[in-house]
C-alpha cells in the first residue's frame, strides 16, 4: 500500500478504514482462474500490484551489529578442583524486518536475542577420599571401592530476560511507566497493562506505524540455572571398568518464566502463562571391557 494512503493518525482512523476497504467491481475478474470475485477493495487497487493478492520476495538489504565487554576468571585445575567463570556485558542490534511495509529501509532495533548480562560458571571438585587423594587413602580396598574417587562437577548460567515488543499498541499513559517495580511484577501482571488501551475496538489498521519494534526496559524474565553432576569409575578388574554418573539438570529448582502476552487486547494479556522446565534427574551406568 503506498504510504500516502494510510492514516497518520494515532488513533484508529475509521474514515481511512472505510476508504480502503470500500469494494469496486473488479477490473480483473474472469481473466484467469485465480480472479474468483466480480468485488475488489479500494485498498488492493491502490496497491503497487493489484492484480496478485500479495507479492512476497527476498532482498539482502539486512544487517545487524553487536557489541560486547567480555570478561574471564579460570583457576587451573590443582588440589583437586577448578573453577571457570565468565560475564559478558552487551547490546545486539538489528535491522531484518520492516515496521512498514513502504519503508525503504529496514526498521533498526534491539534484536530479539539481546541480552544485557550473561554469566557462566563451571568447576570441577574431586572428592578428596580415597587412593591417591588427602582422605583415607590407607582406608580398606572395599571400603575406597564405594566411597573413593568420587567427583563433583557443575555448570551455572544467568542471563537477562530478552525485550518484548507490544506490535502497534495504544498507549493512553505514559509509555516509560511499562515497567513495574520488582515487588509489584507477578504472573498476573508482568508490567504495568494500565497504560495500554485494550479496547478491541480501537485496534489500529490502515495507520503508518510510528511504534518501535521492542523497548529496552521492559523485558521478559532472566533466565537462571545450576547443572550438577556426580560421577565415579569403579575398577572391577584391570580390564574392566564401570562408571556411574547421576545429573541434576536446575538442581534448585529454580522457577523460570516464559514471556508474558503482549497482545492488548488478549484476555491474557501482561500475564504468564508458562515457565522452563522444573528440575530433572538423570542416571546412568556404563561397562566397559
Amino acid at each position: 500500500m503506498p504510504r500516502q494512503y494510510l492514516s497518520t493518525l494515532p488513533t484508529r482512523d475509521l474514515a481511512t478504514i472505510n476508504f480502503l476497504s470500500a469494494n469496486f467491481t473488479s477490473p480483473f475478474f474472469g481473466l484467469n482462474p485465480n480472479f474468483t470475485s466480480r468485488n475488489i477493495s479500494r485498498g488492493q487497487l491502490l496497491s503497487a500490484y493489484p492484480h496478485f493478492s500479495n507479492v512476497t520476495y527476498q532482498d539482502s538489504v539486512g544487517y545487524s551489529w553487536y557489541h560486547s565487554l567480555q570478561n574471564r576468571l579460570e583457576k587451573r585445575f590443582s588440589r583437586g578442583y577448578t573453577l571457570q567463570m565468565a560475564w559478558t556485558w552487551s547490546k545486539a542490534m538489528t535491522a531484518d524486518s520492516f515496521l512498514n511495509a513502504s519503508d525503504p529501509m529496514p526498521y533498526e532495533t534491539l534484536s530479539d536475542i539481546d541480552r544485557t548480562h550473561r554469566v557462566t560458571g563451571s568447576g570441577i571438585w574431586e572428592l578428596p577420599f580415597g587412593k591417591g587423594r588427602k582422605f583415607g587413602a590407607q582406608m580398606p580396598r572395599p571400603l575406597e571401592f564405594f566411597a573413593g574417587g568420587w567427583q563433583l562437577s557443575g555448570v551455572y548460567q544467568f542471563q537477562s530476560g530478552s525485550p518484548l515488543g507490544f506490535g502497534q499498541a495504544l498507549f493512553i499513559g505514559d509509555s516509560s511507566q511499562i515497567v513495574l517495580a520488582s515487588d509489584q511484577r507477578n504472573t498476573d501482571r508482568w508490567f504495568n497493562t494500565s497504560v495500554f488501551n485494550t479496547d478491541s475496538r480501537a485496534v489500529l489498521a490502515s495507520n503508518i506505524n510510528t511504534s518501535p519494534l521492542r523497548y529496552s526496559n521492559i523485558r521478559a524474565d532472566s533466565q537462571r540455572r545450576l547443572d550438577l553432576s556426580l560421577n565415579k569409575t569403579f575398577s572391577i578388574t584391570e580390564r574392566v571398568k564401570m562408571k556411574f554418573r547421576a545429573d541434576a539438570f536446575n538442581a534448585f529448582n529454580e522457577v523460570v518464566l516464559q514471556g508474558p502476552n503482549t497482545d492488548p487486547v488478549n484476555s491474557a494479556f501482561g500475564r504468564i502463562t508458562a515457565q522452563e522446565p522444573p528440575r530433572s534427574w538423570q542416571f546412568s551406568l556404563n561397562l566397559s571391557f
